[in-house]
């Protein structure tokens, strides 16, 4: 047996996701610089590559197979969620620096993006926990709960479009605010791949493109 082990693998793919939290909490923070947010960008994208190049390893000396296969799988395809979010967060500091000082004279219209960044925030780590824990009934949970971010984006998309129509100097700075809202609502939409990911490999099934009742 190699020195590759799926033990291993969930830590890295953790820890990797640990790293997603930290920047998803500091992507709409005034005291974080954009530098420090493309530092932990950086080390997201080179976990990306240790995990793929784990992976790929670990298949091919290892050649698990049932659950054990499934567990690797299913670590490719969360480490690409992951490394898409880590990119979304970035993308979202940069976004809030450019509106930040709109947003201070203007809180009412930060507010939602600080309600969709907790309900993200609060996702992934129930996603990161169902992963720990083995867990497929929360992972089920997830995905139902996903309604309510996509709620609040809908709410927000409406907020910024009136605002829009009734403040034509507010329309660049409102028109980034939707695009941040709408980066929340992505952001959502890979965690419940993250969450679809984790009932493959407990369950067996895949629930893509379906409905949960």
């Amino acid at each position: 047996m190699s020195n590759y082990n799926l033990q291993e693998l969930t830590h890295f793919v953790v820890e990797m996701g640990a790293l997603c939290e930290e920047m998803l909490k500091e992507s709409l923070s005034s005291s974080s610089t954009l530098e420090a947010m493309e530092s932990l960008e950086n080390k997201t994208n080179t976990f990306h590559k240790q995990i793929d190049d784990y992976v790929y390893k670990l298949l091919a000396l290892n050649a698990p197979v049932a659950t054990d296969l499934r567990c690797a799988l299913i670590c490719l395809k969360i480490n690409t969620e992951l490394e898409r979010l880590a990119d979304y967060a970035l993308g979202l500091k940069r976004i809030f620096l450019k509106a930040q000082e709109f947003l201070k004279e203007n809180a009412h219209l930060l507010s939602p993006l600080e309600q969709m960044q907790k309900q993200v925030l609060k996702a992934l780590k129930n996603s990161l926990n169902a992963f720990v824990c083995f867990d497929a009934k929360s992972a089920r949970q997830l995905i139902l709960e996903d309604e309510q971010i996509n709620n609040s984006y809908h709410k927000a998309m409406l907020l910024y479009l009136q605002t829009m129509k009734t403040n034509s100097d507010s329309i660049e700075e409102c028109f980034n605010c939707l695009r941040s809202a709408k980066i929340f609502e992505r952001m959502g939409d890979h965690i419940t791949n993250i969450a679809e990911d984790i009932i493959f490999w407990i369950d067996g099934h895949d629930i893509r493109h379906s409905r949960l009742k």
